[in-house]
């Protein structure tokens, strides 16, 4: 592989990354949130849909319905549900609400009600809706609340919206909006909470908290190493980082051990978890194969033991759970909705206020966090591990050329698209071929934020490790006997960044030295380009990850005639699994190529 390849083609690859996390009611950063009378769902065009009687945004008032789902706003990234308000948050970092809040976000007045989405605060990463209050996180991972909620420190002070949003605490992850009580996953993913414990909501052992009444004014650390959590007004589940479901309360609850009155403290429930949503002693649990369970009531009518998780549907990838119905998002990018239309939360005309089987809603939702996504490989055979393993199809032939060149357009609708989280290891295996020889080529790209560290390896005894630190803004590489056919990285010339979408926008080039084209395609971003030296390359980028799915070169001489091909193509996407930051430190031994 040499130099001058990687130099021109991907000087068009830089780095995008966006965060995303959690959903349903009171929870934060997803595109999907069933709330109070009302339902919430986000298409694949990043347009926020919804319906419901009470506040649902449409510009109704209060308790007049919208029977069916109508666009409520453009270009969001996240929402979030709850009694009698939603908030979303746009591509753009801005935070929007709706309905009616008690105590004005941005401190101007207080309890006002508002029938359209109306811009509330900038620079915001994930919101979270609760009862009364609204939780931020910001781009720096600061957590801020305003409303009706306790700070946290001890005291009975509450963010009550007189003074505007109130800054709690850094290095926040994730967040839930609890009825009466805060949860928070921290960077090391840690669970903390504070607010009502009445219900043994915090985990500590105890249903009084540490003041002798029924609020925890503190914040208490319940668990570690959870990457989501969910609650209702008396029971919380959360989902730890190997797929292992926990949960507590005062309310029923199905354990390992079978059901339980009261979970003082956290108790295992099952493994091979991806996702859960509770509503009291009623639950919903997606698994890593994607088939959606339950235990309680069944919402669609059916006769089952309620102490005992059952099948509800294969194909799942997200559930929220609002007022008598939930809904979910399956693996073909399709809304469903079940249980009961007490307050048009199912999304059509119906007088059922309990029962209705899964019915279809709306088609082209945007593809589901992937963070929550969270599927299966085998390990060493004692169990089954929560990292998601991904082996895309090769392109099966050519692509033909198309004189698509709308690169405004392909901004537009891929710009919005959200990548997996900001941590992915990347497994890609490759083939450098010519006359003389084949080589193999092996990849592992590390991905945190938009530092990238690619480790290779260039055959029987070649290896090379890049870093790109984006503290220092510089990139160091660690060579190994590595032959000299072989390329080692410089500079910004890392293979494999994630696509900056918005970098294409007005390259249309298609001249006598090279060409550059670009287009949406079955689900991939295609790129192809040439030069005059004779090079020529095509990529096909996943839309869901920005990271290129594979990549084929050709080398040609002054005949036309192919001299090397290089092919490589990602066998193998972790998303789930932390990423230590000690691997992009770069020691001051390191040879410095910039």
């Amino acid at each position: 592989m040499r130099k001058t390849s990687l130099t021109f083609i991907l000087s068009f690859i830089l780095i995008i990354s966006m965060n995303m996390i959690g959903f349903a009611e009171g929870e934060s950063g997803d595109l999907l949130s069933a709330g109070h009378g009302s339902t919430y769902v986000i298409k694949d065009d990043g347009s926020l849909w919804g319906w419901g009687n009470m506040y649902n945004g449409s510009g109704n008032g209060y308790r007049k319905p919208q029977v069916t789902p109508v666009k409520i706003l453009d270009n969001a990234r996240s929402v979030s549900a709850n009694s009698f308000s939603g908030v979303a948050v746009k591509n753009d970092d801005t935070l929007w609400g709706w309905g009616c809040f008690d105590g004005y976000p941005t401190g101007e007045k207080q309890d006002p009600t508002f029938l359209t989405p109306v811009k509330i605060m900038e620079d915001v990463k994930i919101a979270a809706n609760g009862k009364d209050y609204i939780m931020v996180v910001k781009n720096d991972h600061s957590l801020w609340l305003c409303g009706a909620m306790y700070l946290g420190d001890g005291t009975k002070t509450q963010a009550d919206g007189s003074g505007g949003f109130v800054k709690i605490l850094d290095g926040v992850k994730s967040v839930h909006a609890g009825k009466d009580t805060v949860f928070v996953i921290k960077e090391d993913n840690s669970l903390w909470g504070w607010g009502d414990n009445s219900h043994a909501q915090l985990g500590n052992g105890t249903d009084k908290g540490d003041t002798n009444t029924n609020a925890e004014l503190s914040m208490t650390k319940i668990l570690d190493n959870v990457c989501f959590v969910t609650s209702s007004d008396r029971n919380v589940l959360a989902v730890r980082m190997d797929n292992s479901l926990y949960g507590w309360g005062k309310s029923d609850i199905y354990t390992e051990n079978g059901w339980i009155k009261n979970a003082d403290s956290p108790q295992k429930i099952m493994d091979h978890v991806k996702t859960c949503a509770i509503d009291g002693d009623n639950a919903f649990i997606v698994k890593t194969d994607n088939t959606l369970w339950g235990w309680g009531y069944s919402y669609t009518g059916a006769s089952v033991n309620k102490k005992v998780p059952y099948k509800y549907a294969d194909n799942v990838v997200n559930v929220s759970i609002g007022e008598r119905h939930a809904a979910v998002i399956k693996t073909d990018n399709t809304l469903w909705t079940m249980g009961g239309n007490y307050r048009y939360g199912l999304g059509y005309d119906s007088k059922e206020t309990w029962y209705t089987p899964l019915t279809k809603i709306l088609d082209n939702i945007q593809d589901a966090q992937v963070n929550l996504v969270n599927k299966e490989v085998k390990d060493d055979g004692k169990d089954e591990v929560s990292t998601e393993k991904i082996k895309p199809e090769l392109p099966a032939g050519d692509h033909p050329k198309t004189d698509y060149t709308d690169f405004k357009e392909i901004k537009k609708r891929i710009s919005e698209i959200v990548p997996a989280k900001d941590e992915l290891t990347v497994k890609i295996k490759g083939k450098t071929k010519t006359e003389e020889y084949e080589k193999d080529l092996d990849y592992t790209v590390y991905f945190k934020g938009k530092n990238v560290r690619i480790e290779t390896n260039w055959g029987i005894n070649g290896r090379s490790t890049s870093i790109y630190n984006e503290k220092e803004n510089a990139t160091y590489t660690y060579l190994t006997d590595v032959p000299m056919y072989a390329e080692y990285l410089e500079g910004n010339y890392l293979p494999i960044r994630r696509l900056d979408l918005a970098y294409l926008e007005g390259l249309e080039i298609d001249n006598d030295h090279e060409y550059f084209h670009a287009e949406i395609k079955d689900n991939e971003f295609f790129i192809e380009t040439s030069s005059k030296n004779g090079v020529k390359a095509k990529l096909w980028y996943s839309l869901m990850y920005c990271i290129p799915n594979t990549l084929h070169e050709e080398w040609m001489d002054e005949d036309g005639k192919v001299t090397e091909t290089i092919d490589w193509w990602t066998e193998e996407i972790d998303d789930h699994t932390p990423i230590d930051d000690s691997l992009f430190h770069i020691p001051e031994s390191a040879r410095e190529l910039n």
